[in-house]
């Protein structure tokens, strides 16, 4: 059952790249739940200005095991989102362009909940590294 209203069940965790509250990017292993399935995905969002760019879709990049590597790099304006569920074979979503966002920014994890089921993430082996671009 769905604690927010109007929305659908869902829940994800991941990498957070953020200018400010209103601009930001999330790659995150998630699960949607759809009428009495749950689809489980890679999710890849942008958010400019409080509204959406970019949403994570369910059909883009499914995922099976539980278990996920998230990579987020940038390349002066362009974000490159990578999943791999073995942390050896990677795949990219869709680049993201962002607008007006300076060299420093927000990094982080995120996990989000809109159901009444608890929903506890872990993370491991978090690393920023730099890569010579901004």
């Amino acid at each position: 059952h769905c604690v927010v209203p109007r929305r659908r069940p869902f829940c994800g965790a991941g990498l957070l790249s953020a200018r400010d509250a209103g601009n930001y990017s999330r790659l995150e292993r998630a699960s949607l739940r759809i009428g009495t399935e749950t689809h489980d995905y890679a999710s890849w969002e942008l958010r400019q200005n409080g509204r959406f760019v970019r949403q994570g879709r369910s059909d883009e990049m499914p995922m099976e095991g539980p278990d996920a590597w998230l990579r987020v790099t940038r390349n002066g304006n362009v974000f490159r989102g990578e999943v791999s569920e073995n942390g050896e074979q990677w795949a990219a979503l869709p680049d993201i362009t962002v607008e007006n966002w300076k060299s420093e920014l927000h990094a982080g994890i995120a996990a989000v909940n809109d159901t009444i089921v608890p929903f506890s993430p872990t993370f491991s082996e978090l690393r920023l590294s730099p890569t010579g671009g901004q």
